[in-house]
């Protein structure tokens, strides 16, 4: 299967938010709402968000949070970007539902209650995912038909088991590795072998793509960067990182230092990427054919 995750659906499981009744439907203050402990969806102050609070203001916040007691307060399990916009509106109470859950119903539920959204990056694809995966693990590492957690999640989201899994390894990495993550500087390809790295490791790959925005981590030189990090105690440095992944080279100003490859001679539904390192891999062998002779 071609992980180009990005394309991924946005959904993350089919758990329903409970059913609810004008009885169910409280009052609840603004001020004692809480954001999920690392919500993975992101709410940004963007037109989309405008819209949202043009019409709370206009209307209201016509459907109800979905929330949980905690401590005096409430936990938001679904409603965030609402709960925002309310905020924003100058409203001092929004209305919700709420209910009584352990931690791991709580996250299954905010994953799932989050499914319709369009186009989740796949940062959040990957953190929610992990989150789900989880919770379903702490209840249980199998279901009552004898699946696992992550077959469920395949079959839960329409892929298979071992793209649920790359999708679950992804929201292992780094923080600061997240947005490359989203603007393709780290490929998805790419961030499966990073996160196999030391935690400090990842931080310098991520100061090594954000000193310049042009610079992209191919798989194979990811694969390098893995392969040393494995081999020694301390994590790599940022010196050893920029000789691994070394700047790309610049186009050649006489075009006839180039030479054109028909796409027809590639693999049929190679990536312009994959493809890159295809024929990368093969000058390699080429190579070290031609030096052994």
């Amino acid at each position: 299967m071609n992980l180009s995750l990005s394309n991924l659906p946005s959904a993350f499981g089919s758990g329903p938010v409970p059913d609810t009744d004008d009885r169910d439907v409280s009052k609840v203050r603004v001020d004692l709402l809480d954001p999920f402990p690392n919500h993975p969806y992101s709410v940004n102050d963007d037109q989309a968000m405008d819209e949202l609070v043009e019409s709370v203001r206009m209307l209201g916040v016509v459907a109800p949070l979905l929330l949980r007691p905690v401590d005096g307060r409430y936990q938001i399990i679904s409603g965030h970007r609402r709960a925002h916009a309310a905020r924003l509106a100058g409203l001092e109470e929004v209305p919700a539902v709420i209910r009584d859950m352990d931690d791991d119903t709580a996250t299954i539920t905010m994953v799932d209650s989050n499914k319709s959204r369009p186009s989740i990056p796949l940062s959040e694809q990957a953190k929610a995912m992990r989150m789900r995966h989880d919770a379903i693990l702490h209840q249980g590492a199998m279901t009552d038909d004898g699946r696992t957690t992550r077959e469920q999640l395949g079959d839960e989201n329409d892929m298979s088991e071992k793209s649920a899994a790359r999708l679950v390894q992804l929201g292992h990495l780094h923080e600061s590795l997240m947005p490359h993550l989203d603007n393709g500087s780290l490929p998805a390809r790419s961030g499966l072998q990073i996160v196999r790295t030391k935690p400090d490791t990842q931080r310098n790959v991520a100061a090594w793509l954000d000193s310049d925005p042009k610079r992209r981590l191919a798989e194979k030189q990811a694969k390098t960067i893995r392969a040393l990090d494995e081999q020694q105690h301390e994590p790599l440095d940022a010196g050893t990182i920029a000789t691994v992944a070394p700047a790309p080279a610049t186009k050649p100003k006489d075009e006839d230092d180039w030479i054109r490859i028909p796409a027809a001679w590639l693999p049929t539904g190679m990536e312009r990427e994959r493809a890159v390192e295809w024929i990368h891999s093969l000058l390699d062998q080429y190579d070290k054919e031609n030096n052994t002779q």
